[in-house]
């Protein structure tokens, strides 16, 4: 995403990353959080708009991006968010994108548009050039 926008990225990382698959699935269901290590306070300051990418787990977003929108400065921030999950009709992307729209919302931040992908099953890895084709697609200016 960085190279087709010419934007710089950041990789949220959760300050005690859990590797229990079903116990990350069960906090995405209940819209839990998780600790962020850092928020790039900075980079987000800086930034034009914010692209906020998040796997679709057990059909919600992750702990760490409801974290992130939580916590973050999204004031006046246009922001556009990306889902990637599992299924490919990606029915339940329309819930997510709109849970963190409300979430967003309340902290004064605007999403100007959304985007959901298909990536691969649990376990599995997407393939770039199938991501890539469907990023493509994409075109944030007219969201």
């Amino acid at each position: 995403m960085s190279q087709k926008w010419d934007t710089c990225s950041y990789e949220l990382k959760e300050a005690k990353p859990s590797r229990n698959f079903l116990l990350s699935g069960f906090k995405a269901m209940q819209k839990k959080r998780s600790s962020i290590e850092t928020i790039p306070t900075d980079l987000i300051n800086d930034a034009d708009f914010l692209i906020i990418a998040s796997p679709i787990w057990a059909g919600n977003g992750n702990p760490i991006i409801n974290s992130f929108v939580d916590q973050a400065d999204l004031d006046k921030k246009p922001v556009y968010l990306c889902t990637v999950q599992a299924d490919p009709q990606c029915k339940t992307a329309p819930k997510v994108f709109g849970y963190l729209s409300k979430v967003i919302g309340s902290k004064g931040g605007m999403v100007k548009g959304s985007k959901a992908f298909h990536g691969a099953s649990p376990g599995k890895t997407a393939s770039r050039s199938d991501l890539e084709k469907q990023l493509a697609q994409w075109n944030i200016i007219q969201s």
